[in-house]
């Protein structure tokens, strides 16, 4: 009987570490899996094999190379967004009012932006496909990259353009005006004043800036844009249709 014991233990140690080895291949085999994407600087393309949900992402727009000069992301299934999309400019580069830029590939596309901040050198918008996404150079701004708008180009007034297009089905572009550097809120408001969305928030500096409003998340109707620039209240009406 005393003899049996050491090689119990063996059997007991081998099968524990057996165990061990299941769990951890097990694990290995779940995170390579998961879709683990952050784009920005220092990813300039991706590939994601399955479905992606989006976390946040974020593109540097420095030229139309796709992988090379802006990120991309490959999604071999149905890659599906809903938050925050930030498009940055990469330093040297002077964008061209309708560059393209098709930063998502995939084999569908479900949901769409909630908000989309634009860098304030430029503007744009993002143009939603059934297999991919492009942001889409608007208005270039006058400047030196990370610098604000050259005195002469500087708007003479705040204001907030009406959004476009308007009545809109799915993402909605709205651009707005600052004379001097100020602390911003854009949201969305329901006709009983309720807040629905919220577009910017945030200190900014003078110039033209733009924002993304995503429709497809709101009800069919009408909605106010209200742009709060210090004391001043600046309102625009946007009708959601189906």
């Amino acid at each position: 009987m005393e003899a049996r014991r050491p090689l119990a233990r063996r059997t007991r140690h081998a099968v524990h570490v057996a165990l061990t080895l299941a769990f951890a291949f097990a694990l290995f085999a779940r995170l390579a899996a998961e879709p683990h994407v952050a784009l920005g600087v220092d990813v300039l393309a991706d590939r994601v094999v399955g479905d992606y949900t989006n976390r946040v992402p974020e593109i540097e727009v420095g030229g139309t190379k796709p992988g090379t000069d802006y990120d991309q992301l490959v999604v071999t299934g149905t890659a599906t967004f809903a938050d925050t999309l930030r498009v940055s400019l990469a330093e040297g580069y002077t964008p061209v009012v309708g560059d393209q830029c098709a930063f998502v590939s995939a084999g569908g596309i479900a949901g769409q932006f909630a908000v989309v901040e634009v860098d304030a050198r430029m503007g744009g918008s993002v143009v939603y496909g059934p297999n991919g996404l492009a942001f889409t150079v608007g208005v270039v701004v006058a400047g030196e990259p990370g610098s604000p708008e050259s005195p002469a180009a500087l708007p003479a007034e705040t204001g907030l353009d009406a959004p476009a297009p308007n009545p809109s089905r799915g993402a909605a572009t709205v651009r707005y005006a600052l004379a001097a550097p100020a602390a911003v809120r854009i949201a969305v408001v329901d006709l009983f004043g309720r807040e629905v969305a919220v577009l910017a928030d945030a200190e900014q500096h003078a110039g033209r800036h733009t924002v993304s409003l995503g429709a497809t998340r709101l009800a069919a109707g009408v909605y106010v844009v209200r742009m709060v620039v210090g004391p001043t209240v600046f309102t625009r009406r946007v009708v959601v249709v189906r």
